[in-house]
């Protein structure tokens, strides 16, 4: 029997978990005395919500990633989320000692609603039950195909529902549409960011899809969920699309994981984004004009010169591109030691200098930045930074972009060059088109 007075319940219909469920859980620990403990509701995988898929990972499975989660969220060797919070002067107060579990949903291994879950929590009590809810959630609770009236019904008579509320995703609004749709007056307690400390709030934007894409991309999981549940997620690869249930259909007979798809669409968005830049160089040629260009590409893998070079008439302005991704192979390329940052103007201002120097050319880009993603080792807050430089006879143009740090290396990298094209585009167009 829980204390109802005291305890945040927590549904996890997404999985795995990670340290975005674990900050949401540390930000409610720290709303008061009262307030000591969260409990998370496990999904057995069977939603009753038509428009979600099922858990691709077992319950059991799925659990064991949980437990090895709540055992190790407090340990700053074992645990990214704890050791951000030992850098900050802070300390995590969610760990073993206040975080549990509630398999209610795997003993009865059928869809469970949420109306049903929350009745058999209660048990007798008359207390309100506080449950955990996005903004996403109560969108879906609009919709009379998820939650009937009745269920609603029950909710707003038995739950204070805790909403946190994400940068862009505005809670009170969900709120009110929510209220106007269903006639309904649920009781909400919103949650802003504001005094929300960094080290919390920077793992917000994690999703458990960041989490399934990156198991799947073969990149480091650490800096997403502690160590042993990261582990856990690689050895019994339990994300790794093996099955049809991962494939999505385009509807013309291509089927592809959900990753699958987002690395294909950047990659074609990349190619769109060097059209018009390859276009106003072979241009720039046929006119007589300055028109040569050198590339520097460090976070972008190549990807900048695929999508240039990789079109026919690119010997007509393409001269050299180099993948300066170590150290000393940036040094090599500067000829002497910088105090700069490698995610900084400064460095892609000296690497695009260089860069048209060697190669002779009269335009040089050069791109600097952190692909990641985090790895729970390194305590870098750069992952999905980068910074890109243009230049000419005249002058060095620089460029920023910061993205989702919590995408796939691939993700990053096609977006990182993508967003250099399209930035370079006006300053490569003939006299008059820029």
């Amino acid at each position: 029997m829980y204390d109802l007075r005291s305890t945040l319940f927590f549904p996890l219909a997404g999985d795995p978990v990670g340290f975005h469920h674990l900050a949401v859980a540390e930000w409610a620990l720290r709303q008061g005395a009262n307030m000591r403990r969260v409990v998370f509701i496990l999904s057995n995988g069977h939603h009753p919500d038509p428009t979600k898929p099922g858990a691709r990972a077992s319950a059991e499975a799925r659990l064991r990633v949980l437990e090895d989660s709540i055992r190790e969220a407090g340990d700053p060797e074992r645990s990214y989320l704890a050791a951000r919070a030992r850098t900050a002067g802070d300390a995590l107060r969610a760990g073993s000692g206040n975080l549990a579990v509630s398999t209610l949903e795997l003993q009865l291994g059928r869809p469970v609603r949420t109306a049903e879950a929350v009745h058999e929590l209660r048990a007798d009590s008359t207390e309100r039950l506080r449950l955990y809810a996005g903004a996403d959630l109560l969108r879906r609770m609009a919709d009379p195909r998820i939650f009937s009236d009745s269920d609603l019904a029950q909710l707003a008579r038995a739950c204070t529902y805790w909403v946190f509320q994400r940068g862009g995703d505005p809670a009170e609004e969900a709120v009110r549409r929510l209220s106007a749709a269903r006639k309904v007056e649920l009781y909400c307690r919103v949650l802003s960011g504001e005094g929300l400390p960094d080290w919390i709030a920077a793992f917000l934007p994690l999703s458990s899809t960041h989490i399934r894409n990156a198991a799947e991309a073969g990149d480091p999981l650490g800096g997403m969920l502690p160590l042993s549940a990261a582990a856990r997620i690689r050895e019994e690869s339990l994300y790794q699309p093996e099955g049809s249930a991962y494939q999505i259909s385009d509807g013309q007979g291509r089927t592809q994981t959900d990753w699958q798809w987002q690395v294909s669409a950047l990659r074609e968005e990349l190619w769109k984004a060097a059209a018009p830049v390859h276009a106003a160089l072979v241009a720039r040629a046929e006119a007589g004009l300055p028109r040569t260009l050198a590339v520097v590409e460090t976070s972008a893998a190549g990807a900048l010169t695929w999508a240039l070079a990789g079109r026919s008439g690119a010997s007509r302005f393409f001269v050299e591109s180099r993948f300066a991704y170590d150290r000393h192979a940036k040094l090599s390329l500067l000829g002497k030691v910088t105090p700069h940052s490698a995610v900084s103007a400064e460095m892609v201002t000296a690497l695009a200098r260089g860069m048209r120097a060697t190669a002779g050319a009269d335009f040089a880009l050069a791109e600097s930045g952190m692909a990641g993603p985090p790895d729970g080792k390194r305590q870098s807050l750069k992952q999905g930074e980068c910074w890109m430089a243009f230049a000419t006879a005249d002058s060095v143009l620089t460029e920023s972009v910061s993205l989702d740090p919590f995408l796939t290396r691939q993700e990053h990298q096609l977006a990182f060059a993508a967003h250099a094209l399209r930035w370079i585009e006006p300053f490569v167009a003939l006299p008059g088109k820029q």
